[in-house]
C-alpha cells in the first residue's frame, strides 16, 4: 500500500532568537499540516547580518524551544547552500516523494512577496499567513487570491513579539522572561548571546 503524502508547513526564518509567537504560530499551523518544519536560514538576503547569532546557536535554540512538540522538527536543510539563501532554491531541494509543502509566512513577508527573487515560483506552493500587528494585506494579493492564482490561510496570533525588541532587551540587561522559552532564556545567558 503507498504511504500517505505528508503535508509539511515550511517555517523559514533567522530566529534570531527563537521566541514564543513564533512557536505560537507553528503550533497553529498545524491544524492545516501535519508537522511544521522550522527552517533556520543562515542569512536572510533582506536581513542585516550585525546582530546575527551564529546560525549553529540559532539552530540549537529551535531544538529546545520545539523539545516537546512532537510535530515541530527543527530543519538545517539551508545551511549547505550558498549565502545568502533564496526561498525558491530551498523548494527545489527539498524531497517532493511523499512531501507536499506549505509555506508559513507573516503579512510583512506576503506584502513584499512581489520583490522575492523568482516569486511566481514560491506562489505556487499553498500559504499560511499570519497577520502581524494587525498589518493590512495589499490589493495585488488579494487580486492573486481571488484570480486564484495563490492559495493563502490566514491565521492570527495573539502574541505580537519581535526578535529585535528581545535582542535589544538583553543589550539593555532587561529580563526577557515570558518572551522566550525558559531553555532557550538559559542556552542565550549560557553562551552570552546579543550582549
Amino acid at each position: 500500500m503507498k504511504n500517505k503524502t505528508k503535508n509539511i508547513g515550511l517555517y523559514m526564518g533567522s530566529f534570531n532568537p527563537i521566541h514564543n509567537a513564533h512557536i505560537d504560530i507553528a503550533i497553529k499551523s498545524l491544524d492545516f499540516v501535519d508537522e511544521v518544519w522550522i527552517i533556520v536560514s543562515p542569512q536572510n538576503p533582506m536581513k542585516d547580518v550585525k546582530d546575527l547569532a551564529e546560525e549553529a546557536h540559532r539552530l540549537n535554540m529551535v531544538k529546545l524551544a520545539s523539545k516537546n512538540q512532537l510535530r515541530l522538527v527543527p530543519s538545517d536543510v539551508e545551511f549547505s547552500m550558498d549565502k545568502p539563501n533564496y526561498t525558491y532554491l530551498t523548494l527545489r531541494k527539498l524531497p517532493k516523494n511523499d512531501y507536499e509543502y506549505t509555506i508559513i509566512m507573516g503579512s510583512d513577508c506576503l506584502n513584499s512577496i512581489n520583490k522575492w527573487e523568482n516569486w511566481t515560483e514560491i506562489i505556487k506552493y499553498p500559504i499560511i499567513c499570519y497577520i502581524r500587528d494587525n498589518q493590512k494585506i495589499e490589493k495585488y494579493v488579494y487580486d492573486l487570491i481571488k484570480s486564484k492564482i495563490v492559495n493563502i490561510t490566514f491565521i492570527k496570533s495573539d502574541l505580537i513579539l519581535s526578535s529585535t525588541t528581545i535582542r535589544q532587551l538583553i543589550k539593555d540587561d532587561k529580563t526577557i522572561n515570558g518572551l522566550v522559552p525558559s531553555s532557550v532564556e538559559t542556552y542565550i545567558q549560557i553562551n552570552s548571546l546579543y550582549k
